[in-house]
This record gives C-alpha cells, structure tokens and sequence, in this order.
C-alpha cells in the first residue's frame, strides 16, 4: 500500500491498488451474513475486473447474456452445431470471454490510516466502477452509489481514525431498478461487456478540514474573460474565511501565456458554499480549436486563518462553441465535423483503457484519417480520454449511458427519467472544464414519450451549462 503525496502538498493519498480479498456472491447473501466483518478467502488484483482476474463461471449454452440476440439460429442450426460444444463454445454475436458472471462480488481491503489525518476530511475514490457499489468501513454500512460515467467518492471522515479498518465494497453488474437498455454500450456484450470490477484510481486521500470541492471554469472568448466558479467547504459548522489565490498558465504552446494573477477573500458560513470570480485573460490570450488546440493550467489555493491550507488544479481552453444558423461554430468560425463513432469495443480486457497515452494515440490516429469529432455511442469515457482529446484537438460528443429502446423508454415514469439527469449532471461536475467536452447527447436512440422528455433535458442544460451544444439523442451506429 502506498502512501504518496497528490496534488499539492496539503493533501494526502493512499493508494489502493494491489490484491484485494475477494468472493464471488451469487446468492446475495453476502449482506446478511456479514461478510464485511469477516476476511474474505480469496484474491483478486485491482484495479481490474472479474475477467482479468480469471474470476466467474464457465461460458455455456446457456449462459444469460446482457443485450439482444437479433438471430437465434445460433442455437439450433446443424451448421452451427460444432460451435455449441460445451468444451469450446464459440458465440458469434460478441467476443467470447472465458468466464462470465452477472452479480455481486466483494472485494475487501484492510487500511492503516496514519495519526496525522485525525482532523482532516477523508474521500474514497473509486474512478469507475461496474456498476453499483456499497461501502462498508468495518461493521458500518457506508452507502449506495450506481453512476456509469463518473467516479464514486465516499466521505469516510466519520469512520476512518487512526490505526486500521476493513474496508469492503460490494459490485453488482445486474440491471436492476434502473435500465438503461440492455444494448446500451455502457453495459452490453455486444461492445465492452457486462463486466464487474473496479478500474482506474482507487485510493484514499486526506484533506484538510477547510478546502476546495471543486472549479468550474466558463470561458468567454469574446470579452477575454473565464468565469469561475468555485464550490468551497469545510468539515466542521462553523464560519471561515480567509484568501484565495488564483493563475493560469499556459502549458502546451510554444508561446506562453500568464492572465494577471487573483487575490480575493472568502467566507464559508456553512459546510459548503461557492463564490464566482471573473479571471481577465488579457491580451494575447491563447484559443483552443482542432489547429490550435492552446489550453492553460489553473491553480487555485485556499488559505484559511486557522484551518490549513487546500489547492487543487484544472485544465479549460478559451473556446466557444456556437451555431450560426444550420451552421456550428467555434470561437465565430464555422466549423465541420468530421466524425467517427466509439462504441466501447475493448477486446484485450473488456473495459476502457485509463491512460491518458492510449488515448493520445486513438485521437492522433483519428485525425491523421481527417476526421476531428468522436461519439461515444451511449456511454461516457474516463477522464482520460477527455485530458488527450484536450492535448491532440479533438472534438467529443460523450452520451449519457443509456439506449433507452429496447427493454426501457424515456418519459414514463420509469427511474430511467432522473437517472439520465443525475449521470449528465456528474459528466459536467467531472469532464466540464475540458474544452474537447463540445458535444452531448442523452444517449442512443430512445423510445417512450422521448419528444417531450427530451425536449425539457435540452433546455435544462441549455441553461444550466452553456459550455457545450446539446442534442436530444443520436441516431445510428
């Protein structure tokens, strides 16, 4: 286990990458019977997934698979009869993995957490997971949480004191309550597969009692300015002020860039607050666009009078993206999109790939093909994918996690409806300040009263986050 330093020196991290105690829950008796207090039996390497760690049941002829069978010929025609045997099935709609679960798994870890963090406030990241995940610190049940597009962070700051503690965590891959459509890229084997695991970073960090939550970053090109607005809190109730200090730099140009620096003065009067800020770009300000693609760093550093210090970091470009007419624009130029479809298709390991290299390489392959915009068909990439397409000048047109058509419909009272708005809204909380985020749709193709649905969807975002285009749904494959 890792203990390291991310960020800034105020905060603290510990890594939780490495083997993890594990069992397989079929059953669903694993809450009953409390297996957070007791040691799991068997092992597992995270981040990964049941398939990279050989963990599941053998492929069978029956084996209920997540996404529509369009041709069942498969399972009765002569010529097929070879490809039905039990010792090598071979299945001809998707890739074949050699073991497949649909359920819940444990997967458990035991922490030491150091002295220093008694006053400090304590997440758990867990930067994507499949699909649903419940905490328990111990014998305490932490919560629930099931987005398919952005990391699950838990507050442990009541249940981690110094010393050591289990902390255990239940995946469940099943649909369940919530369906988005068994097709939808984000979960069907047609694509990445319905896999079970957790992926990217998974670490604990430390921050001090007073900090940053998060930077929301609103360029306007035409008057040379960046709105921010930035969401601050603090772990006990009570009133703190003190100084914020904010810059940008810009870190990917040949020509460097430096806006004037900020100082201002803050007051939290509760647990959390936000103020907005104006930062003036000045002259010379660097825009970003497929030729160009210009980003700048920004820092922001919270100084508080009794409490510590916080600083976190975020990237944005200057751009604008607009319609002129038919027309869409970027920073008042038109622009055409040249686009390419992502349909979630990892055949090495059955889920996306986390580095920000790899994706680096897919966007520059893309353009050297001419092409300069790329949809992910109903689903939402890591934050990987945003950070490269930033660096290489491309356009992204991620979806909500959902082909509402077969199996579920937009509209009709189903939990579907609020869920799309709870999974956009973490899409723009977590990848809103990237300037390739141009582009997004609620998802594929949906079915139900999706006109007025989506109707409302595009105006409530349209509001809320001018940031980007929207549009209902997309159409195709």
């Amino acid at each position: 286990m890792l203990f390291s330093l991310s960020g800034s020196a105020q905060r603290e991290t510990i890594d939780l990458a490495g083997a993890w105690n594990f069992k397989l829950d079929p059953e669903d008796v694993g809450e009953k019977e409390a297996w957070f207090s007791e040691n799991l039996p068997e092992i597992v390497e995270l981040p990964g997934s049941l398939k990279t760690n050989d963990k599941g049941n053998p492929v069978r002829l029956d084996t209920e698979w997540t996404g529509s069978i369009y041709d069942s010929s498969f399972y009765y025609n002569p010529r097929y009869k070879k490809y039905r045997q039990a010792e090598d099935i071979k299945f001809p709609f998707w890739l074949t993995p050699n073991k497949h679960y649909v359920g819940a798994a444990w997967y458990q870890k035991e922490v030491a957490i150091p002295e220093s963090w008694g006053r400090k406030r304590i997440l758990l990241k867990l930067e994507r997971a499949h699909t649903e995940t419940t905490i328990w610190v111990n014998n305490d049940k932490i919560g629930m949480q099931n987005s398919m597009v952005a990391p699950h962070v838990y507050d442990l700051t009541d249940y981690l004191s110094k010393g050591n503690h289990l902390i255990s965590i239940r995946v469940d891959n099943r649909i369940k309550d919530i369906n988005v459509g068994p097709d939808s890229h984000s979960l069907t084997d047609h694509t990445q597969g319905n896999w079970n695991g957790l992926i990217g970073e998974l670490s604990l960090e430390a921050i001090n009692e007073v900090y940053i939550d998060n930077v929301k970053v609103y360029p306007d090109v035409q008057n040379a300015k960046a709105k921010l607005k930035i969401y601050l809190g603090s772990v006990h109730e009570k009133s703190v002020s003190g100084t914020l200090h904010i810059s940008a730099k810009s870190f990917n140009t040949k020509k460097g860039h430096h806006p004037e620096p900020l100082k201002i003065p803050y007051k939290i009067s509760k647990r959390n607050d936000s103020l907005e800020v104006v930062l003036e770009m000045g002259e010379n300000f660097q825009t970003w666009d497929e030729f160009n693609p210009a980003l700048y760093k920004l820092s922001v550093e919270l100084n508080s009078e009794n409490s510590g210090k916080d600083k976190i970091s975020t990237q944005f470009g200057m751009r604008q993206f607009d319609t002129k007419g038919k027309n869409f624009t970027l920073n008042g130029r038109p622009i055409f999109l040249r686009g390419t479809l992502e349909n979630a298709v990892f055949p090495l390991k059955g889920y996306p790939a986390m580095e920000v290299d790899w994706w680096k390489e897919i966007f520059e392959r893309t353009k050297e093909y001419g092409f300069n915009h790329v949809r992910f068909h109903s689903w939402c990439p890591p934050e990987a994918a945003f950070k490269a397409a930033d660096l290489v000048g491309i356009y992204l047109q991620p979806e909500g996690p959902s082909w509402a058509n077969h199996g579920t419909s937009l509209g009709v009272g189903d939990p579907i409806d609020e869920y799309i708005y709870k999974e956009t809204e973490l899409m723009s909380k977590y990848y809103g300040n990237y300037a390739s985020f141009g582009f997004m749709a609620y998802g594929n193709e949906p079915s139900g009263r999706q006109v007025e649905y989506l109707t409302a969807f595009n105006e409530y975002w349209k509001k809320k986050d001018p940031r980007r285009l929207y549009t209902g749904a997309s159409v195709g494959g």
